[in-house]
C-alpha cells in the first residue's frame, strides 16, 4: 500500500528532526548529518510555495510569532531558574535567538519565504530564479559578511527553498523511485562532501554560517542526501516506523523549537550521573540514553501541545 505523498514528506521531516535532536544530543556522526539536515527543512518548505494572497502575513504568523512565543516562554524559563541559567552574555543581534538556539530556523525561513515571494512576482522565467538564488547563497558565503538577525543564513539557503519548488513543479519529488544513474551519482556527491568535511576537520553549519571555502561542496552534499531521501523506497509503505515518522514530522516544528533549552540544562545531569559514563563506551551510551530520553519528552510534549491549541480552537469555535 503506498502513501500518500503529504505523509512521505511528514516522514522526511521526521528523519530531519530525528537528526536534529541526536545532533545536539550526541553530536555523533555530526559533520555527516550537517551536511544535509537543516538543508532538507529548507528545501520541505520550498515544494510548498503557494503564493496565495496574504503570503508574507501568513507565512509571518506562522513563524514569526512563533519564534517570539517560545523566546518569551524560555526567557520566563531561565530567569525562573536563577541567573546561571541566563544566556543574556549570548544575546546579541548576532543571536537573536539566544534563549532558545534551533530558533534561528524560524527567521532565516520567514526571510527565504519573502525573498522568494518577490522573485516570483518579479522574474517571469522561473529557472532564472534558481541561478539568481544561487548567486545571492555563494555571494553570503564567499563575501564572509556576518549579517544580523539571521539575513545571512536566510540568504545562502535560499537555494534550497528555491530548488525544492523548482523540483516540485518539475515532478521529481514524487514517490515513483530513484533513477539508477542519479543515485549512483547522488551516492557519490554525498560520499565525496563527507570525505571533505572529514579530511578537512570541518563541519558544515548554517546557523554559524560555516561553509568552508568551497560552499558549492555544501549544496552539492546536500543535495545529492536529499535526491536519496526522496527516493528511498521504504518511505513510501505504510508501517508502524513511517507512522511514527510521519509524526513527528508533523510536529518538527515544536520539537525544534523546545528540545534544545531543556536538552542544555539537563544533559550533563543524565550524564554524569550515569554509572558507566566514566568509560569511552560508557559516554557512547549516555549520549544515546540523552537523545532517547529527548526525543520522546520533546515529542510527547508537542503531542500536548497540539492537544491544548485544538480545545482551545474548539471551544472559540
Amino acid at each position: 500500500e503506498i502513501m500518500e505523498r503529504d505523509i512521505r514528506i511528514d516522514i522526511l521531516k521526521g528523519i530531519g528532526i530525528l537528526l536534529v535532536v541526536w545532533g545536539h544530543a550526541t553530536a555523533i556522526l555530526i559533520k555527516e548529518i550537517c551536511i544535509f539536515h537543516m538543508p532538507l527543512f529548507f528545501f520541505l518548505a520550498g515544494m510548498f510555495y503557494h503564493p496565495k494572497q496574504g503570503f508574507i502575513q501568513s507565512r509571518a504568523k506562522r513563524l514569526l510569532i512563533p519564534f517570539g512565543e517560545y523566546s518569551l516562554i524560555f526567557a520566563v524559563f531561565y530567569f525562573s531558574m536563577g541567573l546561571q541559567g541566563i544566556p543574556l552574555d549570548k544575546l546579541s543581534i548576532h543571536h537573536i535567538a539566544a534563549f532558545d538556539g534551533p530558533l534561528w530556523f524560524l527567521v532565516a525561513l520567514f526571510y527565504i519565504c519573502v525573498m522568494y515571494y518577490f522573485l516570483d512576482k518579479t522574474v517571469k522565467k522561473k529557472n532564472v530564479i534558481l541561478i539568481v538564488s544561487f548567486v545571492i547563497g555563494l555571494a553570503v558565503a564567499y563575501s564572509k559578511i556576518n549579517l544580523p538577525f539571521y539575513i545571512g543564513q536566510g540568504l545562502f539557503s535560499l537555494p534550497f527553498y528555491a530548488v525544492g519548488k523548482w523540483m516540485n513543479d518539475k515532478g521529481l519529488t514524487q514517490a515513483e523511485g530513484a533513477i539508477k544513474k542519479a543515485t549512483v551519482i547522488a551516492i557519490a556527491g554525498y560520499i565525496i562532501a563527507i570525505a571533505f568535511c572529514r579530511l578537512a576537520h570541518y563541519q558544515f553549519d548554517i546557523s554559524q554560517l560555516k561553509f568552508s571555502s568551497f560552499p558549492f561542496i555544501f549544496y552539492a552534499g546536500a543535495f545529492c542526501a536529499i535526491y536519496l531521501l526522496l527516493n528511498f523506497k521504504p518511505f513510501n509503505k505504510i508501517t508502524t516506523p513511517n507512522r511514527i515518522l510521519a509524526s513527528l514530522g508533523a510536529n518538527s516544528l515544536t520539537i525544534m523549537a523546545i528540545h534544545a533549552p531543556f536538552l542544555w540544562l539537563f544533559r550533563d545531569f543524565i550524564r554524569t550521573n550515569s554509572s558507566f559514563y566514566d568509560t569511552k563506551l560508557g559516554g557512547v551510551i549516555s549520549n544515546l540514553i540523552t537523545f532517547v530520553i529527548f526525543i520522546t519528552l520533546s515529542y510527547l510534549i508537542a503531542l500536548g501541545i497540539e492537544q491544548l491549541k485544538k480545545l482551545t480552537a474548539k471551544n472559540h469555535g
